[in-house]
């Protein structure tokens, strides 16, 4: 099999507005959304996700809105038998300029690199880390990829191959997650804390 051209699946600058979600349990309580923390919303992942090794900090991003809260509602979720109904979290939009960025976001293509697309949507990471390993070691500022959540797509951002600091913060509103769920037919909350960032591309 030929392995993937990926000249065209590169871009010499990207810019737009981006969303990233993370969440911050309450006090006592353990375990956090995407990305989660205490931390601000450019602080990268310090655990294991699906394009990123334990060793390699990268920053996850949605290119919608509801695709950043898709991913922080389904990792809160799975960590606790009830939904937190007291999770406060806040959306981040942001906007910065990437000089090299690969756009991995055509499932057919990340299949040619191994990737199963009909686990994509399960906790199954080694392949896509393995992907994720090697575009940071290639010196990409950011990748596009599918969300595993929505119908959207995610930009996965190496702090060490861009400088963050360019990255503009466009505006922060908190969730209401209990609108978010009802809007979508969601079962009834319990109520919790949280933390969230989105990352909007236009």
């Amino acid at each position: 099999m030929r392995s993937p051209n990926f000249r065209r699946r590169l871009s010499t600058a990207h810019s737009g507005a981006w969303f990233t979600a993370r969440g911050r349990p309450p006090a006592g309580r353990q375990g956090a959304a995407r990305g989660g923390g205490a931390g601000g919303p450019l602080e990268g992942s310090k655990g294991a996700g699906r394009w990123n090794v334990r060793e390699s900090e990268v920053l996850y991003c949605a290119l919608e809105r509801d695709g950043a809260l898709s991913e922080i509602y389904f990792h809160v979720n799975r960590q606790q038998s009830v939904f937190p109904s007291r999770l406060r979290s806040t959306v981040y939009r942001m906007r910065g300029r990437f000089d090299k960025v690969i756009d991995l976001s055509d499932m057919a293509l990340l299949e040619r690199l191994g990737v199963d697309p009909a686990r994509y949507r399960e906790i199954v990471y080694r392949d896509t880390q393995r992907i994720g390993e090697a575009v940071g070691f290639l010196g990409f500022g950011a990748m596009r990829v599918p969300n595993a959540r929505h119908p959207s797509d995610n930009l996965v951002v190496f702090p060490a191959n861009c400088d963050l600091d360019a990255i503009e913060r466009l505006e922060a509103d908190p969730v209401d997650w209990a609108d978010w769920r009802r809007k979508r037919g969601g079962a009834r909350m319990d109520i919790e804390s949280g933390e969230g960032i989105v990352f909007e591309v236009r």
